[in-house]
């Protein structure tokens, strides 16, 4: 897949009078995709009626904040790779980077500053040459 990544940086955003950045994190294009499962289960009705439950799984660009968003039954490990793979296809690239939260599935042990991700993220970075 094509990487990601540009030159350009977006301009950086205004300060709060103390020198400290407010609003977005000034990125480069291409340089990491976010990726979480949001919120509370996403409830509907199926055509037999009977009610139906998923986890919103988010992947967003943040430079561009292009967001992909897919449902899954569950945040299980196969959830969470196949949101990563369709959303890689979906933007059409590789990031430099993946970002993630603390998802048990994805993550084996969290820190605030590196994480341990489980083997088979470890793989698909690997296969598409991105840093976990």
């Amino acid at each position: 897949m094509p990487d990601l990544t540009g030159p350009e940086k977006r301009p950086s955003s205004q300060t709060n009078g103390l020198g400290i950045p407010s609003g977005n994190v000034q990125s480069i294009p291409g340089e990491r995709m976010e990726i979480d499962f949001a919120g509370d289960n996403i409830k509907w009705i199926d055509p037999d009626c009977d009610e139906q439950r998923a986890r919103l799984f988010i992947a967003v660009l943040p430079y561009s904040n292009l967001t992909y968003a897919e449902a899954f039954p569950n945040e299980k490990q196969q959830s969470g790779i196949s949101g990563i793979v369709h959303a890689l296809e979906y933007f059409g690239g590789t990031p430099q980077v993946f970002v993630m939260d603390n998802a048990k599935a994805l993550v084996k042990h969290s820190s605030w500053y590196e994480g341990e991700v489980q083997q088979t993220v470890r793989s698909l970075c690997n296969y598409y040459d991105i840093e976990p």
